[in-house]
């Protein structure tokens, strides 16, 4: 008998009332034939299909597989199962503890031996999807280290162990698993697979499960584990049946239509309560995930997940999965040589009588799981014409722009695979391109519009998937409240750099902030952050090399950064199109002091403080663009500011530099080199900051403590020492205990001649302000006037 090797466990035995999370573990190797399996399997042993690299259970620790299995769990028949041409080609079918063909419910396990080992875990899953297309198995079985459960009391309708799949499979198989990794996968845009393997490791041996009272902590972790999908989903509900809200009452609390009812944005709640329940959590970490924990590259991500046989350990599922992806892309019409290719046909579930879960009050406040509206059918004009236009449409720019998503970041649209994605040049051009060869010319308004309306239901934010990959992968930054310290090289002294009243150094205080809000406007784009950071320094410090560096460089460029992007346009042009900033994760303002004119001051406070942007593009209609980025600066210049009234809004930092120049060992410069080393333990701390505390912004108070020194960097005037030794002397009048000034007598006491008061009122004013006056109107002489009182 042909040899094949496997996994199992040594205490898993059937299907246990409880889970424990030292199932997860202690997994052994075994060499041996199909008949010991079969052996293993009528003692109630558990097995995994596949041979793994080490004792914990991931698909990180997937090795190679000699099997491959399919778990019917609903429609198909063992009836129909003897009818279909793969039944020939199975080894071995075993009844699992669900099966009850009394009332219609079959419920079996078909084992099938490859033609040769598979060491290609994509190649692999491959395989098994093809097996359960054909069959209407459990979607979820294609997981490289799939959990099968024993079952002491199964019957074989099956055993004919000398039979195997034909070769022709391994080749079909690989044709669908290179289409696979040329097409776009929405559902995994915003996280790689390494996170989710890391997420899995914490749910099932990190995280206790919740008591009664921590219904908050059971609902952050639910939300976080949603982001990840079906990948995370039978992770979650182990974890879920342990705790208070997942047993006794609460069991229907582990289903999932309640996990599909959440809409989590990210997964690192996941990893921040792991740091917080044990912090030394990483170091215990198979090596199958350490060794993954390099720097992240832009746009490269995974697609191999594991799991349980959730259906077999909680029961049948309640919804049954359907895939809607054309079949034709892999596989054409039945071929008797393969029978793999011919694809089970299965009825949908009655949706109108299906019973609806009960969802206790207790846990279902705060949830966002609302069950979705039923669409209103959509208008058909000229006997559905125009709707099989938009659905031809719609299927052309698929096919010609495979994987059409909006880039959040960018706000443009791309295509192609996840690794490599395309922007699209012209839009408006797409028309061109769809209707050659089909015999007439598509509206080009039209093919416009659904263009942008595939692309926004597929939208995705690229930066996302870093700050997953930084939460899961690295430790705690220890200096993150001492960054500007650390890597700037800032002054110490209180008058350069003020000592808040937290007790941190202002310079410190900013970056963290600034790097909190960078993480906010990723995951709640439009949030309020109303102020930038402006590096002071000399030439050639590496001021704008500091943005850039904060952020991963492109993957086949690795000296371009992407996601930083130098502001270009003037503060005329983007006050009429501030979508144009809308083009990178951090916008730099270099030569800061060329856009603080006086003329365009109240220009520049508004494009500072907007949370969302309101602007039409070109053939688009005006609309919000909520900011997902942030904004800063760098100048050689310490005296850049010119309005007194809206330097809140700025946040200098003087650079002095913190190593030396290795052209110039004289002069320092930014630790850009540390700054790269650490840069993904910096965003890991930023991102736990922004859920444990996510402040970043200044108060009242904070912003009053350092009034002094932001209008410190304001721009000097000779009218300055001229007005206040005026002022010394002078008063136009009292209103009540307060001297006042009025601006015409002002004027005379300083020599300036009615021809020049024109242009001399802003500068007097502006002077008139950073001296603490402010403009009133009071009641003199029985008229009104305007004066000019300082508020003491």
């Amino acid at each position: 008998m042909k040899k094949i090797e496997f996994s199992v466990h040594p205490t898993l035995k059937d299907k246990p009332s409880n889970w424990a999370a030292a199932y997860g573990k202690n997994w052994r190797r075994q060499k041996g034939t199909l008949h010991d399996l079969k052996d293993h399997v009528s003692h109630g042993g558990a097995f995994i299909a596949s041979a793994m690299i080490s004792g914990h259970r991931n698909s990180a620790a997937f090795d190679h597989s000699d099997l491959a299995v399919v778990d019917i769990d609903n429609g198909l028949t063992l009836e129909d199962f003897f009818k279909h041409p793969l039944s020939k080609s199975a080894a071995w079918v075993y009844t699992s503890a669900s099966h009850r063909p009394e009332q219609g419910k079959d419920r079996f396990r078909i084992v099938f031996q490859l033609p040769e080992r598979v060491s290609d875990g994509e190649l692999y899953k491959s395989i098994t999807g093809l097996l359960i297309r054909s069959l209407g198995g459990d979607a979820n079985c294609s997981d490289l280290c799939r959990v099968f459960y024993g079952n002491s009391r199964s019957s074989h309708p099956l055993w004919q162990p000398k039979a195997e799949l034909t070769p022709e499979i391994i080749s079909d198989a690989q044709k669908a698993s290179d289409l696979h990794k040329s097409t776009y996968n929405s559902q995994s845009a915003d996280v790689d697979e390494h996170s989710i393997n890391l997420a899995a490791y914490c749910l099932e041996h990190v995280l206790d499960p919740t008591s009664d009272g921590e219904r908050d902590r059971f609902c952050n972790i639910t939300r976080a584990a949603s982001t990840g999908g079906s990948a995370l989903f039978s992770y979650w509900s182990d974890w879920a049946s342990r705790g208070h809200h997942g047993k006794g009452k609460n069991s229907s609390q582990t289903s999932e239509r309640f996990f599909r009812g959440w809409r989590g944005r990210s997964l690192a709640t996941i990893f921040w309560a792991a740091d917080t329940q044990s912090p030394d959590w990483r170091k215990s970490l198979p090596s199958e995930l350490k060794t993954q924990t390099g720097d992240f590259k832009l746009g490269v991500h995974g697609n191999a997940f594991g799991g349980y046989d959730h259906e077999d350990f909680f029961g049948e599922s309640e919804t049954t999965r359907w895939d809607d992806e054309t079949e034709e892309k892999i596989q054409g019409l039945f071929d008797s040589d393969k029978p793999w290719s011919q694809v089970a046909v299965l009825t949908k579930p009655d949706q109108e009588t299906e019973s609806r879960e009960t969802i206790l009050p207790e846990v279902a406040a705060p949830f966002d799981h609302d069950e979705p509206e039923e669409p209103t059918p959509p208008r058909r004009r000229g006997g559905g014409n125009d709707e099989d236009l938009v659905e031809r449409i719609k299927d052309l720019l698929n096919a010609h722009y495979n994987g059409l998503r909006l880039n959040c970041m960018s706000q443009q649209l791309v295509y192609g695979p996840q690794n490599n994605p395309q922007e699209i040049h012209d839009v408006s051009q797409s028309y061109v391109y769809i209707s050659r060869g089909q015999g007439q010319i598509f509206p080009k308004t039209l093919v416009f519009d659904l263009a942008g309306v595939i692309g926004y239901e597929n939208r995705y934010h690229p930066v996302k998937s870093y700050l997953e990959h930084c939460a899961a992968t690295s430790d705690i930054c220890p200096y993150f409240d001492k960054i500007a310290t650390e890597i700037l090289g800032v002054p110490r002294d209180s008058i350069q750099n003020p000592i808040m009243p937290c007790g941190n150094h202002l310079a410190d205080v900013v970056m963290k902030r600034f790097l909190i809000g960078a993480v906010a406007r990723v995951l709640n784009p439009g949030c309020r952050h109303d102020w930038m950071p402006i590096l002071i320094g000399s030439q050639n410090c590496g001021k704008t090399t500091f943005f850039q560096y904060l952020t991963p460089p492109a993957v086949n460029d690795p000296g371009n950064y992407p996601w930083v992007v130098t502001m270009q346009q003037g503060i005329e042009y983007l006050k009429e199109k501030p979508h144009a900033l809308h083009a990178g994760w951090f916008v730099v303002m270099d030569e800061f002091e060329r856009y603080c004119k006086r003329k365009y001051s109240e220009e520049l406070k508004n494009l500072v403080s907007v949370s969302v942007d309101r602007s039409a593009r070109k053939y688009e209609n005006e609309k919000s663009y909520p900011r997902a980025f942030v904004l800063g600066a760098a100048t050689n210049n310490s005296d850049f500011l010119c309005d007194p009234t809206g330097n809140r809004r700025f946040m200098p930092i003087i650079v002095e530099g913190k190593v030396p120049s290795k052209d110039n060992p004289a002069v320092k410069i930014i630790d850009l080199d540390r700054l790269k080393k650490d840069r993904n333990s910096i965003w890991a701390a930023a991102y736990k900051a922004y859920l444990d505390n996510p402040v970043h912004v200044f108060s009242s108070y904070e912003l009053s403590f350092i009034s002094d020194y932001q209008d410190s960097f304001t721009r000097d005037t000779p009218i300055d020492s001229v007005v206040t030794r005026a002022l010394e002397t002078n008063s136009s009048g009292y209103h009540g205990d307060k001297s006042y000034v009025v601006l015409a007598d002002l004027f005379g006491w300083i020599d300036v001649n009615v021809s020049q008061q024109g242009q001399m009122n802003t500068p007097v004013t502006d002077c008139l302000k950073r001296l603490g006056y402010k403009p009133k109107r009071i009641k003199r002489n029985n008229k009104s006037q305007r004066v000019w009182i300082k508020d003491s």
